[in-house]
């Protein structure tokens, strides 16, 4: 792009940085993501609809990178800025990047164990709910912090609530099924053996999940089984 610009459009260009951008948050190459959204962000001659693409690209990436080197308090403070752009915008325009965006701020939080701000985020109106894998992702991060909160009537609630919905529109996707499954019956279990004996089983599950055609979205959007593992370890 750089010898020869007048080969590419705005939007291809734009296109170009994303998508290296996110390269660089999948190899840890904190170095030339920096120089990259430094171009970015002196872009020259931005349309209105450019300019909120560009802060899109700069927050989601972003947002990837701190995931990647758990960078986790840096994520939740971006997090806030980016939640407070997302009220701004006109959630009906790319609806898929929005709730895309929403279910990053919704993950950092929740790797900052922070739940109770996760859980608000992810009730908030402008998610614009769908049912492919983002919004199924931000539903599973809710049963999480509503596990951690220890609202388990509620936890019911939305399990009973998401299963219906995904019913008539399409099949449980198969970590889905694992984590429902689990939500479900830790609220009947009492005792720390119970509940760490329920995790043993739901870990393993989760691991034959990631070596089949999931392992995409375990190991890089979030890794479920790692969540597990470390909740196994806490408990006393």
């Amino acid at each position: 792009y750089h010898k020869k610009p007048e080969l590419f459009s705005k939007d291809e260009y734009l296109q170009i940085m994303n998508n290296y951008l996110f390269f660089c948050c999948l190899n840890k190459n904190e170095t030339d993501f920096h120089i990259l959204i430094q171009e970015l962000s002196q872009t020259k001659n931005a349309t209105k609809e450019e300019f909120i693409f560009i802060q899109k690209i700069k927050f989601y990436r972003t947002l990837e990178l701190y995931h990647q080197i758990k960078r986790f308090e840096e994520a939740e403070k971006l997090s806030c800025e980016a939640e407070e752009f997302l009220e701004i915008i006109n959630p009906l325009v790319d609806s898929y990047l929005n709730r895309y965006l929403q279910m990053l701020i919704i993950r950092a939080f929740i790797e900052s164990q922070n739940y109770q701000a996760a859980l608000l985020i992810s009730l908030k109106h402008f998610k614009n709910i769908g049912f492919d894998f983002d919004s199924s992702t931000i539903k599973l991060f809710e049963f999480i912090a509503h596990y951690k909160l220890n609202n388990f009537d509620n936890l019911l609630y939305s399990l009973d609530s998401w299963i219906k919905t995904v019913r008539s529109k399409r099949k449980q996707f198969p970590i889905e099924k694992v984590l429902i499954k689990f939500f479900r019956s830790v609220c009947n279990k009492t005792t720390i053996k119970e509940k760490k004996l329920l995790i043993s089983k739901t870990i393993v599950e989760l691991k034959e999940i990631e070596k089949a055609k999931q392992k995409f979205y375990l190991n890089h959007i979030f890794d479920f089984a790692a969540w597990f593992e470390r909740e196994f370890e806490e408990m006393k």
